[in-house]
């Protein structure tokens, strides 16, 4: 998996619209609702990150969670981070 370049990282971005870059990083903060519907969110997350062995950092406020993917060996965003931000967007979609 190679490092994108800006032009790059600027098409994804159109794809996956409510994401952005936040220091170098790619970040999204979702909102389930309900506590228990973040945690499920979550653990969802965790089968598909666990799956393809790229994992994004999280963080749960209550009923909203962070996402933020980087590909940490290539010390670069990478089409990995794109491809599990699509997928996580699926899965938000079909929790809410």
């Amino acid at each position: 998996m190679k490092a994108l370049k800006e032009q790059d990282v600027s098409h994804e971005l159109k794809i996956i619209p409510y994401w952005g870059i936040v220091d170098g990083k790619l970040e999204r903060v979702y909102d389930l609702g309900t506590f228990p519907k973040a945690i499920g969110f979550v653990n969802a997350i965790s089968v598909y990150s666990e799956s393809k062995d790229h994992h994004p950092i999280i963080e749960v406020n209550y009923t909203k969670v962070k996402l933020r993917l980087f590909t940490w060996c290539k010390e670069a965003l990478t089409q990995l981070d794109f491809d599990a931000a699509s997928y996580f967007d699926f899965l938000y979609n079909d929790e809410v």
